[in-house]
C-alpha cells in the first residue's frame, strides 16, 4: 500500500484542460502513468475472468473491458491501442495491462458505480461521500462517463444551491456525512468543471473555516486538497464583505426609532436601549456566524436582553 507523504492536488487550469465540457482531443491526450515498479491486486476488483487490467501507481484492477467500453468512448479508444499483456495459467487470451494516471481510490469509486460488488450495492437512500462525488466528476469528465458525471454535478447543485429559501437552513449545503472543510474540494470541482452555480455557497462555507482554510484536508487518495491562491484571496475578500453587511444589518435593525406598534413608548425605548448596549456580547455571532441566519435569532436565543 502507498504510505508516502500527502501530495498536493494540481489546480484546475494547471494542466491546460480546464474546459467545462466532456470532450477530449484524442485518447493519447489522456496522460497515462509510467509502468509501476510494484503493484498489488485490488482485493475488491480482481475478477478471475476479467478481460483487462487497469494499473494505477499503487494497485491493479482486473475488470471487464466490455462494460467500461459501453460507458466510455474514451476508454474504448484507449483499449484499442497496443498495451503490454499478462498471461494467466489456463487462460488462452492474455489480459492487456492499461496504465492509468488516476488515483486508485478514484478508479475504485467509478468501478463500484458500474460493477457493484455485494458490499457496495446502491440503495435509494444512498448518500455518497465527497470522495465518491469528486471521483465521479474527475474521471467522468476525463473519460466522458456522461451519466455518472451529470448525476454528481446534480448532487452538488442540489446541496450548494444559490436558492435563498434553501439557504435559510445553511447546514443543508453540507451533504450528510461530509465535513465542513470539504467545501474546499467543492470550490475546486466548480473551477475544474466550469459549473459555477454551486461555487458561491461553497466559497462562503470556506470563509467560515478559520485555520482550516490554509491547511485544507487529506483526501482518500492521500492528496491534500487546498484552495488555489486566487480563491484563497477571494475568500478573504468575501469574508470582509459579509462582516460589513451583517454588522450594517444589525445596526439598521436596532435603530433608535421606536416601532409604530409599540403600546408603551417608555418601555419600548428602555428595552431597545438595553439591546443596543448588549450588542457587544454578540460580536462573535455577527462576524463569524452563519451569514444567512436571521438577526432576530440573537433575540430569540436570549443573547440580546
Amino acid at each position: 500500500m502507498y504510505t508516502g507523504a500527502p501530495r498536493k492536488r494540481s489546480r484546475s487550469g494547471d494542466d491546460g484542460d480546464a474546459t467545462s465540457s466532456l470532450s477530449w482531443k484524442d485518447s493519447s491526450s489522456l496522460a497515462l502513468a509510467p509502468p509501476p515498479s510494484s503493484c498489488h491486486e485490488d482485493k475488491e476488483f480482481w475478477f478471475s475472468d476479467g478481460t483487462v487490467i487497469l494499473a494505477t501507481r499503487e494497485l491493479e484492477f482486473r475488470v471487464y473491458k466490455g462494460l467500461l467500453e459501453d460507458q466510455s468512448p474514451a476508454l474504448r479508444d484507449i483499449f484499442a491501442q497496443v498495451h503490454p499483456t499478462h498471461a494467466f495459467p489456463g487462460q488462452l487470451d492474455p489480459c492487456p495491462v492499461v496504465q492509468l494516471s488516476d488515483s486508485s481510490g478514484d478508479v475504485r469509486h467509478v468501478l463500484r458505480a458500474y460493477m457493484p460488488r455485494k458490499q457496495s450495492l446502491r440503495y435509494v437512500s444512498y448518500k455518497p461521500s465527497f470522495g465518491e462525488i469528486a471521483a465521479y466528476i474527475r474521471l467522468g469528465r476525463k473519460y466522458q462517463l456522461s451519466g455518472l458525471y451529470a448525476q454528481a454535478l446534480r448532487f452538488l447543485k442540489d446541496h450548494y444551491t444559490p436558492s435563498f429559501d434553501a439557504l435559510e437552513d445553511f447546514d443543508f449545503a453540507t451533504p450528510p456525512g461530509w465535513k465542513k472543510v470539504e467545501a474546499i474540494g467543492v470550490v475546486n470541482l466548480a473551477r475544474l468543471t466550469g459549473e459555477l452555480s454551486f461555487f458561491p455557497v461553497a466559497l462562503v462555507q470556506c470563509t467560515m473555516l478559520n485555520a482550516e482554510i490554509f491547511q485544507g484536508f487529506i483526501c482518500e487518495d492521500g492528496v491534500r486538497e487546498t484552495l488555489a491562491l486566487r480563491d484563497l484571496g477571494l475568500c478573504f475578500q468575501t469574508k470582509t464583505r459579509i462582516r460589513i453587511a451583517v454588522v450594517a444589518a444589525v445596526l439598521r435593525t436596532f435603530t433608535h426609532s421606536i416601532a409604530p406598534l409599540c403600546t408603551s413608548s417608555e418601555s419600548c425605548s428602555s428595552t431597545l436601549q438595553d439591546m443596543i448596549k448588549s450588542l457587544d456580547t454578540c460580536t462573535e455571532d455577527m462576524i463569524a456566524g452563519d451569514p444567512f441566519e436571521s438577526i432576530l435569532t440573537l433575540v430569540e436565543y436570549g443573547k440580546l436582553d
